[in-house]
């Protein structure tokens, strides 16, 4: 700063120096408070930037929270519709358990049909009777090849069964004509499908099973015609005088 030639004796250039040292740092003063005005002006630049991004944030968040809260209310209409879609499908597995059990009782009934159908069947045939005459009749002395066995161990004439029954005429059971001088040969297929018919399905099993265990040698002729006699009764006496024809005409 270049010094001009004042007489600070002089008033008033005491005065215009100190005016001009007031202009300067007045000028100075300014310089500095327009620097911060404009700091400032940055800084309220920046804070307007930050406001308007949050303000953008704000709506993006608002906008965010209705859509989730417009999707929690559809996943809610979509958990109750599950829930309904749910109970159908444990009441259909339950109509279909069910249904499977019903099948399947009726597939084993079938089965046990099928089997007691076969061995019917079986029993049924001619030649099932010829088949159990070497097994029985040879051991109880029935066959060609019949030994001579002593009064008290010789088995009892089939007759001694028959006669606990009235005499009644020949059986409804289909008949087949025999040599002259015989009784008439009862058919085997026509016997068991009327014996069938007319038992009750529990004593039919019982008189297949002592024909079972003759045909095995697990009892005797005797034996089966006595439980025969118990399961035809007196009122089915003209099927046991076909059953005992019937043995005895294949020789048993």
């Amino acid at each position: 700063m270049e010094r001009a030639d004042y007489d600070y004796s002089n008033s008033e250039d005491q005065l215009t120096v100190g005016i001009q040292i007031i202009q300067r740092a007045f000028q100075r003063k300014v310089n500095s408070l327009e620097q911060e005005i404009k700091k400032m002006e940055l800084t309220c630049e920046e804070h307007r930037a930050n406001v308007s991004n949050l303000d953008r944030k704000n709506s993006n968040l608002q906008v965010e929270l209705v859509e989730t809260k417009e999707r929690w209310e559809q996943l809610q209409d979509e958990e109750k519709e599950l829930y309904k879609t749910l109970g159908s499908l444990k009441k259909q597995i339950l109509r279909l358990e069910s249904l499977k059990s019903a099948i399947l009782k009726e597939i084993q009934d079938d089965q046990h049909k099928e089997a007691e159908l076969g061995e019917l069947k079986a029993l049924m045939s001619d030649d099932y009777f010829r088949g159990t005459m070497p097994l029985t009749a040879g051991e109880l002395g029935y066959g060609p090849s019949r030994r001579e066995l002593p009064p008290q161990l010789a088995p009892p004439r089939p007759q001694a069964v028959a006669s606990a029954f009235p005499v009644e005429p020949l059986s409804t059971a289909q008949v087949r004509p025999g040599s002259a001088g015989s009784s008439p040969a009862v058919d085997g297929k026509a016997f068991f499908r009327l014996a069938r018919s007319r038992l009750p399905i529990e004593d039919f099993n019982k008189f297949l099973a002592s024909i079972k265990r003759l045909n095995n040698q697990q009892q005797s002729r005797e034996e089966t015609l006595r439980e025969a006699s118990v399961v035809f009764g007196p009122e089915r006496a003209d099927l046991f005088r076909d059953f005992e024809a019937l043995l005895t005409r294949h020789g048993m």
